[in-house]
């Protein structure tokens, strides 16, 4: 009997890419993982404001019998700040050039034009960092630049620590304009992504092909699959990922081309609420989705 073969034909875009790749490197983390880590990190602050009531019970209760060591009227504010602002600013710095690589990457950059401007801002980071470094210890070495003040305890942990949480809020406020870029990035330096693919789908694998190259992929390179709402996503054993847009396939193989992922690939989970695709998935010797949602259908 002559197996069926699906044939798609289809282009990726920057939408696919950024909504098939974020979530294609990682497994989904568990509900259940995810409750373990809050509790745990609700049980450390427990713990520590447990430690700090009785570290101030003990202390009014018994008195300081140690001699009070009085601090000095006056400091050097260089000695508390640079130590930590330094280090800030070459992390920042680095971050910000990277920020800069991506967003000067086009779609029509030459790749020497792209690799020359990348080797300058490189250059021009290592700059930046070597004259922070070589102030820092200037201002750190030499006791005619002493910056006298008088501290009190919570204005030194606020210098000391306040660098650092600044910099923690920045990293996490500009995570999805990093994670946007990286995403642009590898879609205009990468033209096989955007070359238009002709893809052919049996019993016997999956084989891919464009205007240049040819890629025979067998089931059993495939570990797991997945699903967005506008792909379905084929997740290698290299880490790498083969998406294939839902625009492009008709509606009478999507079922049949289901049913081929989920017999040949041994983990992953399919969308059945999906409005466009009125499907019931045929039985497998691989769970394919919740009792739930099936009933559902």
């Amino acid at each position: 009997m002559e197996q069926r073969t699906i044939k798609l034909n289809f282009a990726l875009t920057l939408a696919d890419i950024r909504e098939g790749i974020p979530t294609s490197q990682a497994r989904p983390i568990p509900q259940w993982r995810r409750l373990l880590g809050l509790f745990g990190w609700l049980f450390f602050l427990v713990c520590l404001l447990f430690w700090w009531f009785v570290s101030n019970l003990q202390t009014n209760i018994t008195p300081n019998v140690q001699p009070i060591v009085p601090r000095p009227d006056m400091d050097d504010l260089w000695l508390v700040l640079l130590p930590t602002l330094m280090p800030v600013v070459v992390i920042a710095c680095s971050y910000a050039t990277t920020l800069l690589k991506g967003a000067m990457t086009t779609e029509f950059s030459e790749p020497a034009a792209v690799s020359k401007r990348n080797s300058v801002l490189a250059r021009a980071n290592s700059i930046i960092i070597m004259i922070v470094s070589f102030v820092g210890i200037w201002l750190l070495m030499h006791p005619q630049f002493v910056w006298s003040w008088t501290p009190s305890r919570p204005k030194i942990v606020v210098l000391a620590v306040g660098p650092w949480a600044v910099l923690c809020i920045l990293l996490i406020a500009l995570a999805p304009v990093s994670r946007r870029l990286k995403l642009r990035t590898l879609w205009n330096t990468t033209p096989s992504i955007r070359r238009p693919n002709n893809v052919e789908i049996n019993q016997d694998g999956m084989v891919t092909i464009d205007a240049r190259v040819s890629c025979r992929y067998r089931w059993n390179h495939f570990v797991r699959y997945s699903e967005t709402a506008n792909l379905l996503r084929l997740h290698m054993e290299d880490h790498r990922i083969l998406l294939i847009p839902k625009r492009a396939i008709n509606p009478d193989e999507m079922l049949p081309l289901r049913a081929l992922i989920c017999e040949n690939i041994p983990e992953g989970k399919f969308i059945l609420s999906d409005p466009r695709f009125q499907v019931v998935i045929p039985e497998s010797r691989h769970p394919v989705t919740d009792r739930a949602d099936t009933a559902s259908l």
